[in-house]
């Protein structure tokens, strides 16, 4: 099994299959048959001398980077002010998609994703109520982040999400916080059609699309 699964997995993902494995088996009172395992010690020192174990991180999304992609947009256009609005939030914030947008229309949950109430507007800027992370995984506390205003500059998350909340008046206040008007109905946005749209941009500045992702922004605004 372990030797199928080098023929198309990393190593690090090949030692994350067996610890389900692993887990598995312990879960039904089983030996753990990853312990103790000559042949599978030597089988896995194999596939690490051959494929390496270097990890292939993301590049950060820059302020400079976000500078480009905003001159890719139309912010006149409801679904480029959402797509704004959460490039923002997820750089200010440090958030990981789990929290930005759900990963299909049917896979939004009000318990784990951003809702539009999740936003409190205030004259110096707004806060963010994040009620779910991977540090509060059973809802026992909430995370409320303050951002401030920045008034004049390009990436102002208070005025990108206040656009974007104008282009959605009406909303369920439990809903997404990230919808955009389609037609007559509104949308809300998947990370498939997140990242589509973060690579399309990425594209046109002449960056390779493939050197980020969704994480490129908690890494970006970190550093």
């Amino acid at each position: 099994y372990t030797a199928f699964l080098a023929r198309s997995l990393a190593y690090s993902s090949v030692r994350q299959y067996l610890n389900i494995v692993s887990i598995l088996h312990k879960e039904f009172g089983l030996p753990n048959p990853t312990l103790e395992n000559w042949r599978l010690k030597t089988v896995l020192r194999g596939i690490r001398r051959f494929k390496g174990d270097t990890p292939h991180r993301k590049l950060p999304i820059t302020p400079t980077i976000l500078v480009g992609i905003l001159s890719n947009l139309d912010l006149s256009s409801s679904f480029d002010a959402t797509f704004w609005s959460a490039c923002l939030v997820a750089f200010f914030c440090l958030f990981r998609k789990a929290n930005l947008v759900p990963s299909s229309k049917t896979g939004f949950s009000p318990a784990k994703h951003l809702r539009r109430e999740d936003f409190k507007f205030r004259p110096w800027g707004l806060t963010v109520s994040c009620r779910f992370s991977k540090t509060i995984q059973f809802h026992e506390r909430t995370l409320d982040i303050p951002i401030p205003s920045i008034a004049g500059y390009p990436l102002c998350p208070h005025s990108a999400l206040l656009l974007a909340f104008k282009h959605t008046q009406g909303a369920d206040r439990c809903a997404s916080a990230f919808l955009y008007k389609y037609g007559s109905s509104l949308e809300q946005m998947t990370y498939a059609k997140f990242v589509s749209k973060l690579r399309n941009c990425l594209t046109k500045l002449g960056y390779t699309p493939s050197a980020f992702a969704g994480h490129s922004f908690r890494r970006g605004g970190a550093s």
